[in-house]
């Protein structure tokens, strides 16, 4: 798929969203070809950790929200991209989201679901479906609570509020900072290439597996 960018680096798979005359939005078929994508590499025993990214400027400015104007709640409710989310719960392998610019609503949810976050000085994290009259759909209301803290989680969902890599970094939200960041240096900082170079574990820790099913959605 040509909206979804794939790359080899010895034993870290690259996963690149490329949609940028919509600020890569995340589509339905750009969710079902990531998750095929996750899951191929999931699968590939010489991958040990999983890069995902978007562009410079947009990691991902949010779900497509031209493509599901025209939908009712009906047929929402049968497409396929709604099962990818509890698809990617099963993702065993690390995933590391290296993330530049904006990562707003289904966009930051894609973040959420990554096991580390590495952020350029751009980023900035965002829920603004209350503008549209929505909830996040992908799993945020579970996941952000338990990773800033519900005050913190309802300010994102319930007032658009924006938050800067400053505001972040103080509440651990990610795990290593680019002063200077493209996408592409950004997906292989030093701390990938150390996990590639462990040995592969058969998956998450039993008690991390846990944890993840709790707090993501279905």
């Amino acid at each position: 798929m040509e909206e979804l960018r794939e790359a080899r680096d010895d034993r870290v798979g690259l996963l690149r969203l490329d949609r940028p005359e919509v600020r890569n939005a995340v589509s339905a078929e750009l969710l079902v070809a990531l998750t095929a994508a996750l899951e191929r590499l999931d699968a590939d025993e010489s991958v040990h950790v999983i890069v995902l990214t978007g562009g410079d400027r947009f990691f991902a400015a949010g779900a497509d929200i031209a493509a599901m104007a025209g939908a009712t709640s009906a047929e929402m409710a049968t497409r396929p991209q709604l099962g990818c989310w509890q698809r990617l719960r099963q993702i065993r392998k690390p995933i590391v989201a290296a993330v530049n610019g904006f990562a707003l609503g289904g966009g930051a949810e894609l973040v959420w679901v990554c096991d580390l976050i590495v952020a350029g000085e751009s980023v900035r994290f965002g829920q603004p479906e209350i503008m549209l009259g929505l909830m996040p759909g992908g799993g945020a209301t579970q996941r952000l609570p338990r990773t800033v803290g519900k005050a913190r989680a309802m300010e994102l969902a319930l007032l658009e509020s924006q938050f800067r890599l400053g505001s972040i970094l103080v509440w651990s939200t990610v795990w290593f900072r680019m002063s200077s960041c493209s996408a592409r240096h950004c997906a292989l900082p030093s701390e990938s290439r150390r996990i590639r170079s462990m040995r592969p574990y058969p998956s998450k820790p039993v008690s991390w597996q846990r944890s993840i099913s709790r707090s993501k959605p279905g």
